[in-house]
């Protein structure tokens, strides 16, 4: 990964990458600084590629795919939905 994170969330898309959003800058959760990159991950390279950044930092929440190129992503800070 080319931020490190914990309490993100990923998902599988439909072109067979891995989509890799939020979390937190370490091991402590709420206490460290939240996060709000993204980053695509493809299996065939094994490589990372930074993405746009999503409106709002957050950890402990929950992704579901809406469409081929938007998630939503929704916790206690709310709902966004995100494009990819």
């Amino acid at each position: 990964m080319n931020v490190k994170r914990c309490y993100h969330s990923s998902i599988l898309l439909s072109n067979g990458k891995v989509l890799i959003v939020n979390g937190a800058k370490g091991p402590g959760g709420a206490t460290d600084r939240e996060t709000r990159k993204a980053e695509l991950f493809d299996p065939e390279t094994n490589k990372f590629e930074l993405i746009s950044s999503t409106k709002l930092e957050r950890w402990a929440f929950f992704v579901e795919k809406i469409s081929d190129n938007k998630i939503l992503i929704h916790n206690y800070n709310g709902w966004e939905i995100y494009k990819y």
